[in-house]
């Protein structure tokens, strides 16, 4: 089993590093144009840090922001969200401080973080941005609003520079936000991502309780093929769980074995990868997780998570 998961690994990586461009990874095509310096920064934080990553690095220091951040690309402005994975996945010594108190700008008062600040909505939605039509500020309310995910990259990725307070906000806010088992977010169509990045920030904080109420949720919607998805298996969805699984602790459990046997029995991947993230774009009219509008995406960003699931 070991031999064929890190053959099924070596296929997953040579994958990734064959979308390269110049340092550059790309997913998630809108209007803006596609995704280009958040999914370099979630790439990053998924693979090892081999030499491939200098030039990845290279292309996030210089595409900063002068006040500080990233974004969904250099068409719009920089964003909580964006930052929070490129700073993860960016080398310690690559963190600048502009970058970290942009961030730490977005962090409101309930310990919650907005993807956007006014401010910088008022720059993304005006005359001169041919993206977005001038519309009065409520219209887009929806990005300014706290959301799950956008925290939980927050606090993962400045866990190592807030103060105590500001921490324990953050985790408070993130275990208001569990829900019967798993966690449900704003960006996102179903429970697998956020769920996972929410284990994630939280780390060893997570009690017994909570444990027990995440495990017996996973337990309950597992496929008779042994992964996760809508009504079959879906790489993206079975990843995140496995990565909360072993972030949990549960890495020798039979769940996580059956998830690996999934992968293994599915490996023809490539076949189910387009659409299986599903991302959802925030609206002013829609303001909770039930309803939204299905992204259409690309892969690397399933790869990448794919990649970090089996890397164990």
């Amino acid at each position: 089993m070991n031999k064929k998961i890190s053959t099924f690994r070596e296929k997953i990586i040579n994958d990734i590093y064959s979308l390269e461009e110049d340092g550059v990874y790309k997913d998630f095509e809108l209007t803006v144009g596609i995704a280009t310096e958040w999914i370099t920064g979630y790439v990053l934080n998924a693979l090892p840090k081999k030499i491939k990553a200098r030039k990845s690095e290279s292309y996030l220091l210089k595409s900063s922001r002068i006040q500080g951040g990233w974004g969904f690309n250099s068409n719009v402005v920089a964003d909580a969200d964006s930052t929070a994975i490129v700073i993860a996945g960016m080398s310690i010594e690559n963190v600048k401080n502009k970058d970290i108190d942009f961030l730490e700008q977005h962090i409101r008062e309930s310990g919650g973080v907005s993807t956007y600040i006014e401010h910088d909505l008022l720059l993304a939605f005006n005359d001169n941005n041919k993206y977005f039509p001038k519309a009065p500020l409520n219209i887009y309310r929806g990005w300014l609003q706290e959301h799950l995910s956008t925290s939980c990259n927050t606090l993962i990725a400045l866990k190592s520079v807030l103060s105590d307070k500001k921490k324990g906000k953050m985790e408070t806010f993130i275990m208001n936000n569990f829900s019967d088992g798993v966690w449900w977010d704003y960006w996102w169509k179903d429970w697998y991502y956020p769920t996972m990045v929410a284990v994630l920030a939280l780390e060893g904080d997570i009690s017994n309780y909570y444990k027990h109420k995440i495990i017996s949720y996973i337990s309950e919607t597992q496929l008779i093929n042994g992964g996760w998805g809508k009504k079959e298996f879906e790489p993206f969805a079975t990843s995140c769980i496995m990565i909360t699984l072993k972030t949990l602790g549960y890495e020798q459990s039979i769940l996580y074995t059956d998830a690996i046997e999934s992968f293994i029995n599915n490996s023809d991947y490539r076949v189910n990868l387009s659409g299986r993230a599903r991302m959802k774009v925030p609206s002013a009219d829609e303001l909770s997780h039930i309803k939204g509008t299905i992204v259409k995406d690309n892969g690397i960003f399933t790869l990448a998570t794919m990649y970090n699931a089996l890397n164990y």
